[in-house]
């Protein structure tokens, strides 16, 4: 019996706990049947920090606990504005979770003013047979409330980083030290921002509220889109400080958008540092040293597009790059090395207090800078570049509207048809008063006049009636495109007018990318942008008035199959160039500015070939022609003074480059069927060069020649006189020297100079100008002159003044002293160059 009862137990056991399986399997899709999808809206994401009239994101994640996929949408509002709405329209599948983003423009509201916070309101609804049902968030609240950080700041730095573990200091990141020690440096207030870790938001929407970002960490390896948004940023004015000894050549390859002709050699560890200029001058009195190893990345870099600003034994330590509107700053050698403790000068740090090097994150991962560090000398010098003020557009896209007038509006009836009326009005009442006459009823005339002008006037009425009628709807933009060399996008801007003779309800939207915002605020209608993608959105409840012109600024990425690119070289003559990449339609009323701000006309010919020389070079503001124009012509010129007002304070541009009309690129913008579009694009393209033919004669024009202010011999730093990124010079109350490197394109290197001609223009009366050569470390004194006041030529022939050093450069050098026999006691007049220019000529080798 006991044996018996031994095999039944396994038996009813065995019946027990398949039974209870039986009952979950049939009570867990019977819950999920129960459970309704909900949705959590308005989460920080992105920079998680928010500024008024600028972009950000925020996070939805939806959850989907049935068994059947459905289709949610979840809208939100910022307080004070409930008439503009930002919604996210999210396919889920069943049983699943998907986590998106929404983009937002956060209002200027006058509630916001010193207020650290701004509050939204969100709903979420599922769709289903053209309805809407309200969903609840995880917590069972269909009205959701939030607030996100908003910043008042307007300067703002954000670090990609791996901050380590406070528990663990060897594992300390000093990458905030040295970002904190370059603010401390600029004596600025400004904000640092820790982004969170990947993925990143897809959107370069995300990152407008920064101006400055340093990338410490090589998350972006496995996050290509987040990639593709910090370079879209970049390309549009962000600047970068990447760090090697952290960040690898692959990721900034696609960082950049293009693979690198740079090669890494190794990485070394290094105790001690001793970090030099360009010219090889020591930056510090003695070597930098550290108690543990700093990683050193020897990377060897190309001849052109990079500018070297320090090197260590040899190699670079730190280099500039320019990407499209932005520039990057790289470092081969760790963070540690470039900061020192705060207070007493020391290069000793041993005695690096626990947990240096990492600073505290709140809640929302703004790190504050409660640092213990200042800036090497090296890093001071770098600090000057990277806080620059990021590119600002030298033309804003409210400032086209005048382009725009033209494009769209009313027709009136034509000047043939008003002759018509009026001539036959005017010939008919001769030939009546003549019929009336004869038949002695001219009395008649006392009331057929009148009546003949009425007929005449309400004929003319009835046909400006029927003219203004027959007005379509009307699309007219005029885009701003920009081109990055090796990059097959285009950064868009521009403005858009939008006409309709009845009120409609707008049908529309983007395909891809790009988003344009009609200016209807003043309708009071609720309005909302619905985002069915990524880069898919269209606008629902937007209702065009009658008869009315709206404007909507605008930005877009275009995708090109190929890099568009303007390459040339030069000749006797001097540069002619073309069109490379992408197949480039007819252009139109071309024009080049060089570095310095000088403008040329560039003529095309129907081949598509351009080409400039010296004659070529445009005096005062008529850029197009100094004849007649057309009405076409005269409206871009009046673009291009606009364009170029802001060009010198703003120290564009910093390579040549190629402005041209041509159609406008494809937007994917989406607009009613019904509606005629009408548009035109300024393309700006950098130029590209090409190494001319052996032996042939060959002129560099000075838009060309690249200057910038070095170190000469015995400095440690270039002058502060002449900036060479604006092309601006300070004026000078006393004496003082600067060192000028015109740089040759790299493709001209092997050019064998026969004379150099330089321009200088400069007010200094009273002082003596000093001119020399620098080669081989011997300075050669080309000329003094005094009481320069006037535009200056100076002939360079001799073949000790044009030896170009081991990049491919002249270094001049001009030192201003006060006159010694001066016969005036009064106190000198300050002095100042407007600006120094070089042309060569000479012929390539055989």
């Amino acid at each position: 019996m006991a044996g018996s009862l031994d095999t039944l137990f396994p038996c009813r056991f065995f019946v027990r706990v398949s039974g209870a399986l039986i009952l979950l399997c049939g009570v867990i899709p019977s819950a999920a049947q129960d459970a309704n999808p909900t949705v959590r809206i308005g989460r920080p994401a992105g920079v998680a920090r928010y500024w008024k009239n600028t972009w950000g994101v925020v996070s939805v994640d939806a959850t989907n606990p049935t068994a059947a996929p459905t289709e949610i949408l979840a809208s939100l509002h910022f307080e004070g504005e409930p008439t503009m709405q930002y919604a996210r329209q999210l396919w889920v599948p069943p049983q699943a979770v998907r986590h998106s983003w929404l983009p937002v423009l956060v209002p200027a509201l006058p509630l916001l003013q010193g207020r650290p916070t701004i509050s939204i309101k969100a709903n979420g609804y599922a769709l289903k047979d053209g309805r809407q049902t309200a969903l609840p968030n995880p917590a069972g609240r269909r009205l959701q409330s939030d607030v996100l950080e908003f910043g008042s700041e307007t300067k703002v730095t954000g670090i990609l980083s791996d901050q380590g573990d406070l528990d663990e200091p060897e594992r300390h990141d000093f990458a905030f030290e040295a970002i904190a020690a370059v603010h401390r440096t600029g004596r600025i207030t400004r904000r640092v921002q820790e982004l969170p870790g990947s993925p990143l938001p897809p959107l370069d929407r995300a990152l407008e509220g920064l101006d400055h970002l340093v990338i410490s960490h090589n998350q972006l390896a496995t996050d290509g889109p987040g990639t593709t948004a910090i370079r879209r940023w970049l390309h549009r004015g962000g600047v970068l400080w990447v760090m090697l000894d952290r960040v690898d050549l692959e990721t900034v390859g696609r960082l950049l958008g293009h693979p690198l002709d740079w090669v890494s050699v190794g990485r070394v560890d290094l105790i001690e540092t001793d970090l030099r200029n360009v010219a090889g001058a020591a930056i510090e009195a003695r070597p930098f040293r550290l108690a543990e190893p700093m990683p050193f990345v020897q990377i060897v870099l190309p001849d052109r597009g990079v500018d070297v600003t320090h090197t260590l034994n040899g190699w670079p330590a730190s280099f500039w790059v320019s990407a499209g509107k932005g520039r990057v700053l790289f470092t081969t050698l760790s963070p540690r090395a470039w900061i020192r403790l705060s207070g007493p000068a020391t290069t000793e740090v041993e005695n690096m207090p626990a947990g240096f090097g990492f600073g505290p994150v709140d809640e929302l991962s703004a790190v504050e800078e409660q640092t213990t560090h200042q800036a090497s000398q090296a890093l001071a010098q770098l600090a000057t570049d990277f806080l620059e003020e990021s590119s600002e557009s030298l033309l804003e896209p409210q400032e086209l509207k005048f382009y725009l007038d033209d494009e769209i509006g009313y027709r009136i009836v034509t000047r043939g048809v008003v002759l018509l009326v009026l001539g036959a009005f005017s010939i008919g009442l001769p030939i009546l008063s003549f019929l009336l006459d004869v038949r002695q009823k001219r009395d008649w005339l006392v009331w057929l006049i009148p009546a003949t002008a009425v007929v005449a006037a309400g004929l003319l009425v009835i046909l400006g009636g029927r003219s203004r009628r027959v007005v379509p709807p009307t699309a007219a933009m005029v885009q701003l495109a920009t081109a990055t060399p090796n990059s097959n996008e285009l950064m868009v801007d521009g403005l858009l007018a939008i006409y309709n003779q009845q009120q409609v309800t707008a049908n529309y939207g983007a395909k891809r990318g790009g988003v344009f915002l009609p200016n209807v605020a003043d309708s009071g209608q609720t309005r909302r942008i619905v985002w069915t993608g990524i880069d898919q959105w269209q606008w629902d409840n937007v209702t065009l008035p009658a008869a009315s012109v709206r404007m909507a600024p605008f930005r877009s990425v275009v995708r090109m199959n190929q890099p568009l690119e303007f390459v040339g070289s030069f000749n006797a003559d001097g540069f002619v160039g073309s069109f490379r990449g992408e197949k480039m339609g007819p252009v139109e009323d071309a024009l080049m500015i060089v570095p310095g701000g000088n403008k040329w006309r560039v003529r095309f010919r129907e081949t598509g070939q351009g080409s400039l020389g010296v004659d070529d070079l445009i005096a005062g503001q008529a850029y197009l022609s100094d004849g007649l124009m057309s009405d076409k012509q005269r409206r871009r010129q009046t673009v291009y003074r606009q364009l170029f007002t802001r060009a010198e304070a703003l120290g564009f541009p910093t390579e040549p480059i190629l402005f041209v009309w041509a159609p406008a690129f494809e937007t994917h913008f989406v607009f009613s069927p019904e509606v005629e579009q009408r548009s035109s694009a300024l393309l700006a393209v950098p130029v590209g060069m090409e190494t001319p033919r052996a032996g042939s004669e060959v002129l560099i024009p000075n838009a060309f020649m690249r200057c910038r202010s070095v170190p000469g011999p015995g400095q440690r730093a270039a002058s502060p006189l002449f900036n060479h990124r604006t092309g601006n010079w300070l004026e000078a109350q006393r004496a003082g020297k600067v060192w000028l490197r015109f740089e040759l394109p790299a493709e001209l290197r092997a050019l064998q100079i026969q004379q150099a001609t330089i321009n200088l223009k400069m007010s200094a009366q009273g002082w003596n100008l000093r001119m020399t050569s620098l080669a081989d470390s011997t300075n050669r004194v080309i000329v003094e002159q005094a009481d320069l006041s006037n535009e200056s030529a100076f002939q360079l022939d001799r073949r000790e003044w044009l030896e170009l050093d081991r990049d491919g450069g002249i270094v001049v050098g001009l030192e201003v002293v006060p006159v010694l026999d001066r016969s005036d006691t009064d106190p000198l007049a300050p002095w100042k160059i407007e600006f120094v220019r070089m042309e060569l000529t000479g012929q390539m080798p055989e």
